[in-house]
């Protein structure tokens, strides 16, 4: 992901390198639940975009609404049990 990020943040628009290290992110994080669970990703990108319209009134602000935006994000994905099939919501 390290590497990712920075190859996003070297281009003049790191908006869909950025959506796209956290997108293969979450899909390392649902291969690594294998045996026990199989893992769904979140389906959508995480959308950093839509943080980018609002100016934050302060470094902390935009921390955590940023902070916010990937935990909200993360928590569309799932993994069901192998078996019984359980799904839960990534937490």
């Amino acid at each position: 992901m390290a590497g990712a990020l920075q190859t996003a943040f070297e281009g003049a628009d790191a908006v869909a390198g950025f959506d796209a290290a956290f997108t293969a992110f979450a899909a390392t994080v649902a291969t690594g639940m294998l045996p026990a669970f199989t893992g769904t990703p979140p389906t959508a990108p995480l959308g950093v975009s839509t943080l980018l319209l609002a100016p934050q009134p302060t470094h902390a602000a935009a921390a955590a609404t940023f902070a916010s935006l990937i935990d909200t994000w993360m928590k569309t994905g799932s993994a069901t049990s192998v078996p019984p099939g359980t799904v839960l919501t990534w937490s």
